[in-house]
């Protein structure tokens, strides 16, 4: 059996609300980019990838009907190759 996609129900193994919490709240910076945690500096790395999981919650939430967060306008990214999708 194929496993499910995000989107398609299946089981989740992080808590979609708290993770976009943790982001908007805890890493990301006024001046800009995204760290691991608080008394961190930002860098690309922590910034591509909280942006991406970021993505991963608010299109998991929207595929089960979900109204989009305060991440609105966060494109949608391949969970595979963490690309946008076009």
């Amino acid at each position: 059996a194929e496993p499910a996609k995000a989107g398609q129900g299946g089981d989740v193994a992080f808590s979609s609300g708290a993770l976009q919490d943790w982001i908007l709240l805890c890493c990301q910076l006024v001046e800009g980019g995204l760290r691991d945690k608080p008394g961190k500096s930002p860098d690309y790395y922590h910034t591509c990838y909280s942006l991406s999981g970021l993505s991963l919650c608010i299109h998991l939430a929207a595929g089960k009907g979900a109204a989009s967060g305060p991440g609105q306008g966060v494109s949608k990214t391949d969970l595979l190759y963490n690309i946008v999708v076009m």
